[in-house]
Parts: structure tokens; C-alpha cells; sequence
């Protein structure tokens, strides 16, 4: 995505919703990890020109606690967590509010939830601050998204009791006699701009199911290392054990098919001082199959490093059959260089072959 600073400038509003949504935050900025993205977004974001540190933030980082804090269900206004906010190119995508509608099979069905509600337009529920008991809102009734449940840190608003009211908005485009029916902002190309933003945003954090599968093998890998494992021993001789753990309880969907046989899972797996830092779907990894005999098969292509430098460790390849219940360690060899990445196994029908190439910051 491009966004015209020119044109952001211009309208304050605007400019509020690039910096809430594509800004990094306090806690990013600090974090040594994210040095070198950060001081490039510095660099060159118009709207960051001149930014210094929140002289407050260390006091609310004290003040700060996830204890006792209502979860999300139904009808709330949750906060995601977070840890998932993440770099694209130069923008850091900060975790949005969003309205929850209803749940479903694990998932929420959500509706992205905006504070400037400047530029409300059409199928925007203006909600006021008499309602959420804090600051106007926007309930973005054309932005949907789904979500899982266990990416939600908490609750900062209860809707329960407007939830007829709510649903008549979002499912038929009724206007509560509590909402505003007039719309502030006539002009239609800054309310455009306002919701590509928007649409953006929201799409950056719609739970596929291949950004669950990255989500689990973090908390799962973590999990292990926090049990006792080394770093060393769960990168060579402990692997299987995670995808054991996560492949029952996950939809798996490829991230490439190498024929339409087999299925392709590659990940890039980051550790900083024996923790698992982040887990990185490489989604633009090219594999092609190629036949060595009738029994033998090589899987071999070309996927990107991850940036900032990162010291390579090694690599790990599992084959898993169509079952789900049989894993086997093959040989897999990454060369960090040229990118050039190739796993050597015995054909079955049916499998899928796990990738994964971990790094040392």
C-alpha cells in the first residue's frame, strides 16, 4: 500500500488515523529487535519527523496489568494483543479495536473500530461516549473481519445492552434513534482515502488459517524451550514434537504446493537469548518437485531470509503423512546466501513436508 503524505497533511483527521494504525508505537520504538526498521520508518515518515520519546510511558508501563481485566465475548469492544502487531515494508501495523458480533466456531466475527469519528460516512455506527462510558467510537459496519478468540487480550467496553439496537445497524442498516443519522464529513474522497486505510488495516489481522498455524508454532516451540529443552537440542533433535502438538488442532493450509501432492509449510523461526522472538510465514517461497526415482523425491526453490542481519543456525524439515500421525526428520540444507533452500525425501502420496530455518539475532 502507498499512502500520499500530501494528501494526509492536509487533513488532520487523516493524519490521526495513519499514525494509529501504520505508526509504531512507544513500546516498538524501544524494543532493540526493531532498531533498525524503526530508525528507517523515522527516517521516512513525514508524520514521525521530529518524534521523541513518551515522557510518560515508563509511568505507564508500571502502572500496567493484564490481571482482572474483563475478557471479550459477544458485544464487547476488544483490545488485540499486542504482541501482534508486526512490520510491512516501512509501516508497523498496530493491532486494532474491533466490535464483536458473535462467535463462532473458536472464531470472532468482528467489525473494525475506529476513534475518529470525524470521518464517519455511510454504514458507520457512530457510538457515543454516553454509551461506551469513555470516547466516541465508529463501529465500521463495511469492514468485517474474522478473528480468533485467543488473540484478544481484553475488554474495554460492554455493548450487551444495545446489542438488538447494534445487530439491526450491522445486519440491515437500521440507525438507532441514540446514533447520529447526519454525517460530519462531506468530503467523500478524504472519507475514501479514510476507509482504504481502514480496509487495509483490517485485513492485516482477518485470522487466516495459516496465521494461526504461525501464531501456535511460537507459543507451542516457547512452551517447550520454557520446559527444559535447550536451544540446541529442541533445534536438532526436538522439532517433531511441536508439529505433533499443533497438527491436530489446526486447519493446515499450505503456504505453497510444490505438486499437488505435497503440501509446503515454510517458516522462519527467530531466537534471542534461548526465546523464541518471532515465527515469520515466508510466503513468497517458490518449490518445485523433482523425481530422483520411483521411490525418491527432492523439493527444492528459493525463499527469502528474513532481514536485520540474522545470524543463520541451521535448518529442520519434517515429513508428516497424510494421516497427520507419522513424522520423520529429512535431510534439509538452506543456503542462506543465495536463498536457495532443498529437502530430500521418500515419496508417499499425500504428505506434507514442514520447513523450517531458524536464526540468532
Amino acid at each position: 500500500m502507498k499512502i500520499d503524505y500530501n494528501k494526509i497533511k492536509k487533513n488532520i483527521y487523516l493524519k490521526e488515523t495513519v499514525e494509529l494504525r501504520f505508526c509504531p508505537d512507544e513500546e516498538t520504538i524501544r524494543d532493540p529487535y526493531f532498531k533498525a526498521k524503526v530508525e528507517n520508518h523515522l527516517k521516512t515518515c513525514p508524520l514521525c519527523t521530529g518524534r521523541t520519546p513518551d515522557p510518560f510511558y515508563d509511568i505507564a508501563l508500571k502502572l500496567k496489568t493484564e490481571e482482572n481485566l474483563p475478557k471479550v465475548k459477544e458485544n464487547h469492544i476488544g483490545v488485540l494483543k499486542s504482541e501482534l502487531g508486526k512490520w510491512k515494508n516501512n509501516f508497523y501495523l498496530n493491532p486494532p479495536l474491533v466490535y464483536v458480533q458473535k462467535e463462532k466456531n473458536d472464531f470472532f466475527e468482528c467489525f473494525l473500530v475506529s476513534p475518529v469519528t470525524e470521518l464517519f460516512s455511510e454504514k458507520d455506527l457512530y457510538i457515543p461516549d454516553s454509551i461506551s462510558e469513555f470516547i466516541p467510537y465508529i463501529i465500521e459496519g463495511w469492514n468485517k473481519l474474522k478473528i480468533h478468540k485467543t488473540l484478544f487480550s481484553h475488554s474495554i467496553c460492554d455493548l450487551s445492552e444495545f446489542k438488538k439496537d447494534i445487530d439491526l445497524f450491522l445486519d440491515f442498516g437500521k440507525i438507532p434513534f441514540w446514533s447520529k443519522k447526519t454525517f460530519k464529513n462531506k468530503n467523500m474522497e478524504e472519507v475514501k482515502i479514510f476507509r482504504n486505510l481502514e480496509t487495509f488495516s483490517a485485513s492485516n489481522f482477518s485470522s487466516s488459517p495459516a496465521f494461526l498455524l504461525a501464531n501456535a508454532i511460537k507459543n507451542k516451540a516457547q512452551n517447550l524451550i520454557s520446559n527444559g529443552f535447550e536451544f540446541n537440542e529442541y533445534l536438532f533433535k526436538q522439532p517433531e514434537l511441536l508439529i505433533r502438538e499443533i497438527a491436530a488442532s489446526l486447519n493446515k493450509v499450505p503456504v505453497h504446493g510444490a505438486s499437488e501432492n505435497i503440501n509446503l509449510y515454510f517458516y522462519s523461526v527467530i531466537v534471542e537469548n534461548n526465546e523464541i522472538k518471532d515465527v515469520i510465514q515466508v510466503e513468497d517461497a517458490k518449490a518445485e518437485e523433482d523425481f530422483i526415482d520411483n521411490d525418491s523425491r527432492i523439493i527444492s526453490g528459493i525463499a527469502k531470509a528474513p532481514e536485520n542481519h540474522l545470524l543463520y543456525s541451521g535448518s529442520n524439515a519434517l515429513l508428516q503423512t497424510n494421516t497427520g500421525k507419522t513424522f520423520e526428520s529429512i535431510q534439509a540444507d538452506f543456503d542462506d546466501e543465495t536463498n536457495i533452500f532443498q529437502a530430500k525425501f521418500t515419496f508417499s502420496k499425500g504428505k506434507n513436508i514442514w520447513f523450517f530455518n531458524w536464526y540468532r539475532v
